[in-house]
């Protein structure tokens, strides 16, 4: 019809809409040039990679909670906590307590607590206004940029939300000083007198806190997926591209959740157990340990089977951290201080030594995942029938192994 109505026009019209049209071509090529940029410098797919980063970090934000809040170093603090809390948890602390900023003001734990757990709920809102404004000027961006918002809260709360939990626990754990007069301050800041007035305040703050954090991010992981088959179609388009990866590699799609509660659980609450109890800390992160790798063994979570080993090979990894702390608690408890001092000394080779062997693992889930790309790369439209829809979380998983899935 197009063509018909262009012999009616004449020649002129008809180079005119087909310059128009090769304009149009060339600027769609460009765009898709741009989209296949990131892709292109990656020698695997960026869902691919993200997933195996996503692993690693969560090891890491139990690794440090977990020795930062044991202190079972015979007295010795393990300084690289506080620059790689830094980078995998967004933690602020380190950087409040310092030197530098306590000259100009004094910053204790519960002021660090405020910037820590408010921080990441302003950026939020801040995202929200942007939206709100957008939607004012744009209305048919409105779906769109609450995608992106959930997006972001979800990638936020992803980084924040073990470190911020165990922060907001350490809130109830206090410590008493025996002697004439008996006092009770906080653990995690022993300035802090635990029975003022500011420290019932912080308390109610914590609780409040204790429903954004430990309980509001896994409850939106929860949305966003559910989001992402139950609404309506444009709704689920925009939830997908933004939050797809955290239900597209796993064969339950609600798995993510609970990954989110098992950090928290591993390296926030029993963490902070370790300094009144650390025997008892200790049993219940072992226990823990071992029922999360036989729940990995039997329902084979992961789409990927090379995610899944490494996965596995992380929780093995913290399994014997939980060890090497057990042990070096029931080693100091009988020995000489100078004698705690060497097994202290031990015990931090040991910790750094698991910590390598996590990057190693990494390094070499690349190497496999890259291998496995070059061996046997995603198919095209044109390059043949497509697979078959898998019906079964088992076919899902062995054509997975096969053909990585690409956001």
């Amino acid at each position: 019809q197009r063509e018909v109505g262009l012999e009616k026009d004449g020649p002129a019209t008809k180079g005119k809409v087909v310059e128009d049209s090769e304009l149009q071509i060339d600027r769609a090529r460009t765009e898709q040039k741009g989209k296949r940029s990131l892709a292109s410098v990656l020698p695997i797919p960026p869902a691919a990679l993200w997933q195996t980063v996503r692993i690693c970090i969560g090891y890491f934000q139990v690794w440090i909670l977990h020795v930062s809040s044991a202190k079972l170093l015979a007295g010795h603090e393990f300084n690289v906590t506080g620059t790689v809390e830094l980078i995998a948890n967004l933690n602020v602390l380190p950087i409040l307590s310092s030197s530098a900023i306590n000259c100009l003001m004094r910053v204790d734990f519960y002021r660090g607590l405020l910037v820590k757990t408010v921080t990441p709920l302003v950026a939020v809102g801040l995202m929200g206004v942007v939206v709100t404004t957008t939607y004012f000027s744009w209305r048919d961006t409105l779906v769109f940029g609450i995608a992106r918002m959930t997006s972001a809260a979800v990638l936020i709360g992803f980084l924040v939300a073990p470190s911020c939990a165990n922060s907001i626990f350490a809130v109830f754990s206090k410590q008493t000083f025996v002697g004439d007069s008996p006092e009770n301050v906080l653990r995690a800041d022993t300035s802090i007198d635990f029975d003022s007035d500011e420290s019932l305040g912080f308390r109610v703050y914590a609780s409040i806190m204790i429903l954004v954090y430990p309980i509001g991010v896994p409850v939106l992981f929860a949305l966003a997926v559910w989001l992402q088959t139950h609404a309506g179609k444009e709704v689920r388009t925009h939830f997908m591209r933004g939050t797809g990866y955290l239900s597209r590699p796993y064969t339950y799609r609600y798995f993510e959740s609970f990954e989110l509660l098992r950090k928290i659980l591993l390296g926030s609450f029993i963490a902070v157990l370790a300094p009144d109890y650390p025997a008892i800390s200790n049993f219940l992160f072992l226990v823990a340990l071992m029922f999360f790798i036989v729940l990995l063994m039997q329902i084979r979570p992961y789409r990927d089977s090379i995610d899944h080993v490494f996965a596995l090979t992380s929780l093995l990894l913290l399994f014997v951290l939980g060890m090497t702390t057990s042990m070096t608690f029931s080693l100091v408890s009988s020995r000489t201080p100078e004698e705690a001092v060497n097994i202290g000394t031990a015990q931090t080779v040991l910790i750094v030594v698991v910590a390598v062997l996590e990057a190693i693992a990494f390094l070499i889930t690349i190497a496999l995942k890259v291998r496995r790309q070059r061996r046997c790369p995603p198919k095209t439209a044109s390059s043949g029938p497509a697979e078959p829809a898998a019906t079964s979380p088992r076919a899902a998983r062995s054509y997975a192994d096969e053909v990585p899935v690409i956001a």
